[in-house]
């Protein structure tokens, strides 16, 4: 701010800020005023900002003469002071060659995260793709289901047989893997009983696919099972089971 020839230059700015211990001819016309060092001042706003503050660089002065042909003329003050000079020039560039390579370690640390990512990516879509084939082989695979009945001994009053027999005659999915496509591609059952039940024929329409009965005989039980129409099932599949009153549930397995 001494230069009073070309202090009207930072003027011709919209807005003029001005730093300084000292007051100065000029502090009247600054928008903003701050009294303090640059140096802290530039730190605090560049950590506000977010901006990394380039490291000081290493210097050495071109036309400089190395320590050792300094003429025995010289002052040793100077040579003294040369000798500084160099020592900080000398750890400065230790510095920026230690800071170059702390960045190529970030580089090559950054590099192996990409691969490892990349890496895993390609783990991800290959479990992916395995899954889908496994799930496709599912889909594609028979059902596995179990066709049977529970039984329980009961007494009907009024009727000339002393025990009658309370049965539920299931078709239900082989395991908790095959209980989603089960519910989602059986259409519906159809059991067909004995003739001297009303109805004789019953059709099952949501699961469970269940039906429960009551009656003193046991007989082969007539079993329609349809696929949804998506499937391209046309005709339903026929099955049959024979009543089991022997133990509390009897079952087969069988496929569609």
């Amino acid at each position: 701010m001494s230069l009073r020839h070309i202090t009207h230059f930072p003027f011709q700015a919209k807005k003029v800020v001005l730093i300084n211990l000292q007051a100065t001819p000029d502090d009247e016309k600054a928008h903003l005023r701050i009294w303090a060092k640059c140096d802290p001042v530039f730190i605090g706003l560049m950590e506000r900002l977010g901006i990394e503050i380039d490291p000081i660089p290493a210097w050495r002065p071109r036309d400089s003469v190395p320590i050792e042909k300094i003429p025995k003329f010289v002052h040793s003050y100077y040579v003294e002071a040369a000798k500084r000079l160099e020592e900080v020039a000398l750890l400065r560039e230790a510095e920026a060659e230690e800071r170059e390579q702390e960045k190529q370690k970030e580089k090559e640390k950054e590099k192996e995260e990409e691969i490892h990512q990349e890496k895993e990516k390609e783990k991800e879509k290959e479990k992916g793709e395995k899954a889908k084939q496994r799930k496709a082989k599912k889909k594609n695979a028979p059902l596995r289901l179990e066709l049977g009945n529970t039984h329980e001994k009961v007494k009907v009053a009024g009727t000339s047989k002393d025990t009658w027999h309370k049965w539920t005659l299931f078709l239900r999915p082989a395991d908790e893997e095959t209980r989603e496509r089960f519910e989602s591609e059986v259409e519906w059952v159809e059991f067909d009983l004995h003739p001297t039940f009303t109805p004789s024929v019953v059709r099952v329409d949501a699961p469970p696919f269940e039906l429960t009965r009551t009656g003193w005989g046991y007989f082969d039980v007539g079993v329609s099972v349809q696929k949804k129409k998506h499937l391209k099932a046309s005709r339903p599949v026929h099955l049959s089971h024979q009543l089991d009153f022997n133990s509390p549930e009897t079952y087969r397995e069988v496929s569609l």
